[in-house]
């Protein structure tokens, strides 16, 4: 090894990037492109490795995905059993009364009641829920999915921590309590 490559190897920048998005932006592929092409160690947090792996950045970086699903967020956990599983019962009460009497008129109350309660359940979900829930807990929910990525993570120094985008703020902001050396930023810009 030349002592410019050594000088180099030496000096290389260990950089943590946290990009939430399924389909990452092409600025943030490019960023990536451009860290690893400048001989940056690299390691991507993201939920869509697979977008990565076709994104044709070589050498790839160190890809870390998520080993657990966003719906078993306890918030999520919640709001299934509320909105979909204790109101199913209804649901499936009717749908056994439209079955056994399709003409009479319990058996079409039974399947409008059925009808009506997806109905509810679907404007509760989609109009109540889901906004305050990108808003308040999605961000957590993020974090909460990588923490086991985070205890595993053997790094010993990290110079960057980039987050791409909002969801990953709170997963960059427990990297960033991790490593306090890091200099943490949502600048996509480099040096």
């Amino acid at each position: 090894m030349t002592t410019q490559a050594a000088a180099a190897g030496a000096t290389r920048s260990v950089v943590l990037v946290v990009s939430m998005a399924q389909h990452p932006p092409d600025r943030v592929v490019e960023l990536v492109r451009t860290l690893v092409a400048r001989g940056d160690e690299v390691h991507l947090f993201t939920r869509g490795a697979q977008a990565w792996l076709e994104s044709g950045i070589e050498p790839l970086p160190v890809i870390r995905e998520a080993p657990r699903r966003e719906v078993h967020y306890p918030v999520r956990r919640v709001e299934r059993v509320l909105v979909y599983k204790i109101p199913g019962v209804v649901s499936r009460v009717g749908d056994r009364l439209a079955e056994r009497w399709p003409g009479r008129w319990i058996g079409r109350l039974g399947a409008a009641a059925s009808e009506r309660r997806r109905w509810v359940s679907g404007g509760i979900h989609h109009k109540l829920f889901y906004p305050r829930y990108a808003v308040l807990f999605r961000p957590l929910a993020m974090a909460w999915m990588f923490a086991p990525q985070l205890r595993g993570l053997a790094v010993d120094r990290v110079d960057r921590i980039i987050a791409c985008d909002t969801l990953g703020v709170p997963l960059a902001s427990r990297l960033a309590k991790r490593f306090p050396s890091a200099t943490a930023t949502t600048s996509l810009k480099l040096d």
